[in-house]
């Protein structure tokens, strides 16, 4: 496992922890940590096992059956002592870190029809949470009265099928959607009604820009969105119709290298970087937005003049695993941007890296 770091005037790296190694032969496709990072869950096919972790030292406490098939999505709520599982199953449970010693869930949800590909959580209303799947539903599910249930089902537009959903982001500011499909589309909904009791999703725009496993929101007019097997990051933005548009893109590593879905793009925005995974290859990337208020104006024709927000992103770090031939790796990085955890098919391992600043590394492992 190769870590690079991509330029020596960087603020940060991630760094190993020699102690935070477990083995496990098992696949693991989704890792979550808890908010204080004290807990770390990890799906190894039908099996949740649960970590304590110290920051240093991680240690397996316990292990639960939990889906028949092989767990895809684990999220972990910050408000409450609860988590959701997806799986292959096509069945989303809602479990309590109270009855962790039992594998009794809360409540099962069997609506999908095929397996579940990306789960999210709302950041600030954890009452709310939306799944896509293989079936090509995007389902949005609400709690009530203790109760999760469908509140609504997204699978075609203008009467197209959306085909299998394999990405989701909400923005910064809660009322818009991303998802990215097998129909090289990107499918951009918003909340219509919003904060009235007959709010509901509507898709505003599809942008057909090619076939990939990952999209992220970096602010609330941008998002990023990683093509399959690319070399190019591509970055889109709000324009003044209220579309969006991609306006640039970044070069990155894993090009040409195969790549499997799950593990999402992770934007930490205390400290400014998100990661994208390609490939073989984790790419670290620092997003640079100048005072929000700065404003560079370019006049263009009849002397009309339009604003652009000065930012720009920069490839910080590469975290490259070889022989990792189907590009199975899978991971998650800690709320606070403090934690890297990640599980390779080549390595059989979990591997938990550190975030350290002022730290000049190319280590080989």
């Amino acid at each position: 496992m190769n870590f690079h770091k991509k330029n020596s005037s960087n603020k940060f790296s991630f760094q190993p922890i020699n102690s935070g190694i477990i083995k496990h032969s098992q696949v693991c496709k989704a890792i979550a940590i808890n908010n204080n990072n004290k807990f770390i869950l990890g799906s190894f096919e039908k099996i949740i096992k649960f970590f304590q972790f110290d920051g240093d030292q991680i240690k397996q406490i316990k292990f639960l059956t939990m889906h028949k098939k092989i767990i895809t999505n684990l999220t972990i709520c910050k408000q409450k002592p609860n988590y959701q599982s997806s799986s292959k199953d096509g069945s989303i449970q809602i479990s309590s870190f109270l009855l962790s010693s039992s594998p009794k869930y809360l409540q099962r949800l069997q609506e999908h029809k095929k397996e579940i590909n990306c789960l999210i959580l709302h950041p600030r209303n954890e009452n709310l949470f939306v799944s896509g799947c293989d079936d090509g539903a995007i389902i949005f599910w609400n709690c009530i009265n203790n109760q999760w249930q469908k509140n609504q089902i997204i699978n075609n537009y203008q009467g197209s099928y959306l085909g299998d959903i394999y990405g989701l982001s909400i923005n910064p500011e809660k009322n818009e959607i991303i998802s990215c499909t097998h129909r090289s589309q990107i499918i951009v909904m918003k909340q219509q009604n919003e904060n009235k009791l007959d709010s509901f999703w509507k898709i505003t725009q599809i942008i057909k820009d090619g076939f990939g496993y990952r999209i992220g929101f970096i602010t609330s007019e941008i998002f990023v969105f990683q093509p399959r097997s690319s070399s190019k990051l591509l970055i889109y933005k709000l324009d003044q119709n209220d579309n969006y548009q991609q306006i640039q893109d970044l070069q990155v590593q894993g090009g040409n290298q195969p790549c499997g879905l799950y593990f999402p793009i992770f934007y930490i925005l205390q400290k400014k970087f998100f990661l994208s995974k390609n490939g073989h290859c984790i790419n670290i990337i620092i997003f640079n937005q100048q005072v929000e208020s700065k404003k560079i104006m370019k006049k263009i024709e009849q002397d009309q003049a339009i604003q652009e927000n000065c930012f720009n992103f920069e490839l910080a770090q590469t975290i490259e695993i070889k022989q990792a031939y189907w590009g199975e790796i899978y991971g998650v990085v800690s709320n606070d941007g403090k934690y890297l955890i990640i599980w390779s098919d080549s390595q059989r391992q979990i591997l938990i890296s550190k975030y350290i600043e002022n730290n000049i590394l190319s280590q080989n492992y």
